[in-house]
């Protein structure tokens, strides 16, 4: 996708063809991707590049057909009382690309499921 030394993946255009969506491992951990968002509105000479400021660790992602709101799944993990917790969930958002950045400033979780200590 880019000449990033980070893995990157599963890129996927939005319908009007001006944005990718793809995945990036910038640690080297495939389970621990981000979503970044390429912008070729100006030409593939000048690409923009995106990171989302939203959940981590993506699984799958799809554009709705207008383009305007992303829907994705993705996989958390958080420590409670010293044991990690895992939760998974289904989530829709709009996607509002900013300077170097893409918020997620409306996003609404569809389903989730957490993995306890149980």
């Amino acid at each position: 996708m880019t000449t990033s030394a980070a893995m990157e993946s599963n890129p996927l255009w939005s319908p009007d063809g001006t944005k990718i969506a793809y995945k990036v491992a910038a640690s080297g951990a495939y389970n621990l991707t981000e979503e970044y968002f390429l912008s070729v509105e100006n030409g593939f000479d000048s690409p923009t590049v995106y990171v989302w400021q939203g959940p981590q660790s993506i699984q799958m992602s799809g554009w709705s057909p207008d383009g305007k709101m992303i829907a994705y799944t993705a996989e958390t993990v958080s420590g409670t009382y010293g044991k990690d917790r895992v939760s998974y969930l289904a989530a829709v958002s709009d996607v509002s690309l900013s300077g170097t950045t893409a918020l997620a400033t409306r996003s609404a979780v569809i389903s989730a499921a957490t993995l306890g200590d149980r």
